[in-house]
């Protein structure tokens, strides 16, 4: 048996979608197990540790802190500049036309009137069908986005316990040397909640921190009003066209060259080609449009190996627009 091979393929697109979803949980940090909060334990330094949303209770001594992961909305940031027009993209096919009516009688010429005065407007006629939908351009590169503000440093949050009045502040004694740690109280009752402090500064900003896991999806917002149409595009066919070589002998070859209606001159172009061999042959395939997208002919040259004999056959597969 012989064999068939086509000389060009049609590249397609696949789009990949990734979802995140939460793991399951048993239980959760000081009883809040909630993924959209941030989860810390506090020291009595006031050193912040952050914790998984499911791990166990805070150490002695360590307190446990949420707070939200995102912040409230920022103000919207200026329109970035528009991005340059992309390049047009290819012509969409032209529909077929319908077919034209039939000419109706032409009536005899009535005599000229005196003008009338202008009559009301009339209604506004039914809106024409649709014009087929041109191939969409190309987008164009998006612009670049606007600097982040700094983020402010989040504030601590007061220890429990009532607030008891400010002394006066006495002048600062020589440091003395460190004594050794005593041994670890009991946990004491937890005060009443204290009032809010005074807001503090804002502190320079801290360096940029590791980038954070990847959110999951938001829902997807509402579909965008339909573009005007594009213009009718032109309307093309197909066709092929093949050669048969001779019957070829061992150590015989030869080239056929298949080229569409018309040549150079009529303005159509090889869409692919492709040959059919027996087995056991030589073949080379050469399309001269290689360095012209608008080719109008396939070069074919075989030849047999051995005591092969037989004949090829070379195909074109041609556009013509009309």
């Amino acid at each position: 048996m012989g064999r068939t091979t086509l000389g060009a393929t049609l590249a397609g697109s696949v789009a990949l979608e990734l979802a995140l979803a939460p793991s399951l949980v048993t239980f959760g940090h000081a009883g809040n197990s909630s993924t959209s909060v941030i989860h810390a334990c506090v020291t009595a330094t006031n050193a912040i540790r952050y914790v998984s949303p499911t791990g166990d209770s805070c150490p002695d001594g360590q307190r446990a802190l949420h707070w939200s992961v995102r912040g409230p909305e920022g103000d919207t940031g200026t329109t970035g500049p528009r991005g340059a027009t992309g390049p047009r993209g290819l012509t969409g096919r032209t529909g077929p036309q319908g077919p034209r009516g039939n000419t109706g009688i032409t009536g005899a010429d009535g005599t000229d009137g005196t003008n009338g005065s202008a009559g009301p407007q009339g209604d506004t006629g039914a809106q024409g069908p649709r014009g087929d939908t041109g191939a969409d351009g190309t987008n164009g590169t998006n612009g670049s986005a606007g600097p982040q503000g700094d983020t402010g440093a989040a504030g601590i949050d007061g220890t429990d316990g009532d607030d008891g009045a400010a002394g006066p502040t006495g002048d600062t004694g020589i440091a003395g040397a460190n004594g050794a740690a005593g041994p670890q109280g009991a946990t004491g009752n937890a005060g009443s909640q204290g009032g809010p402090g005074p807001q503090g500064a804002t502190g320079t900003a801290g360096p940029q921190g590791s980038q954070g896991s990847q959110g999951s999806q938001g829902i997807a917002g509402p579909t965008g009003a339909t573009g005007v149409g594009g213009p009718a595009g032109p309307r093309w066919s197909t066709y092929r066209r093949s050669l048969t070589s001779l019957q070829l002998g061992p150590g015989g070859f030869q080239t056929l060259t298949v080229t569409c209606d018309g040549g150079s001159s009529s303005g159509d172009f090889a869409l692919n080609g492709g040959y059919s061999v027996p087995d056991g042959w030589e073949v080379s395939v050469n399309q001269p449009g290689n360095a012209n997208f608008w080719s109008y002919m396939w070069t074919v040259t075989a030849r047999p190996l051995g005591s092969n004999s037989g004949s090829f056959t070379a195909y074109v597969v041609c556009a013509d627009i009309v």
